[in-house]
């Protein structure tokens, strides 16, 4: 009974991100409307990238973290469409990360995070990095970061780091005290790493 209440508190959890994703991509989409048809083109490939994903893998408590990459930089292609010049971007992903099976929707909520509260106090342009790496092999390493100061929740809105707070959540019933997830604010730079095992 535990297991399942345990199971179904995962789901529920991971549940809440798609939408959240979905209206966010939606809203980005609609800020394009009114420039060129190419970006607007691209913005909704990127989307439709997405949401194949999410169907695809939707009932599955893992995925492949290379398809988890992919999924997320098309998420990283729509926010560069809005932001332009404004955001800089550079990721990586280990080729020996790609096939470790991991939760869904683990990356987005990261770098959602990075690029919501970095424009928040980050000098322009915002910076924001993922690696993906596997530094042996029973373990991957994920860093996401972003310039710009760490800002403690506020209690007044629910959503202050609500993707940050739900992934942490699932990972503590998915991997108990097996993971490591850390934030930190340094040399004007967050960065969030997340170390979990191989499965």
């Amino acid at each position: 009974a535990l297991a399942h209440h345990r199971e179904t508190e995962v789901q529920m959890l991971r549940a809440q991100m798609n939408p959240h994703f979905l209206f966010n991509t939606l809203n980005g989409i609609g800020a394009m409307v009114e420039k060129s048809g190419i970006e607007v083109k691209a913005l909704i490939r990127a989307l439709t990238n997405y949401l194949r994903y999410s169907l695809d893998h939707g009932a599955d408590a893992l995925v492949p973290l290379g398809t988890e990459y992919d999924a997320m930089r098309d998420y990283l292609a729509i926010e560069k469409s809005r932001f332009s010049d404004d955001l800089e971007i550079e990721c990586h992903i280990d080729e020996a990360a790609r096939p470790v099976a991991v939760p869904g929707i683990i990356l987005q909520p990261l770098v959602e995070n990075a690029i919501k509260y970095g424009r928040e106090t980050s000098e322009l342009p915002l910076r924001v990095r993922v690696k993906v790496s596997r530094p042996d092999p029973s373990a991957v390493q994920i860093d996401v970061s972003n310039t710009g100061y760490w800002t403690e929740p506020v209690q007044r809105e629910k959503s202050s780091h609500l993707g940050l707070q739900n992934l942490r959540r699932r990972l503590e019933l998915l991997y108990a005290d097996r993971h490591r997830f850390e934030v930190r604010d340094e040399s004007g730079w967050v960065a969030v790493n997340i170390h979990i095992p191989t499965i």
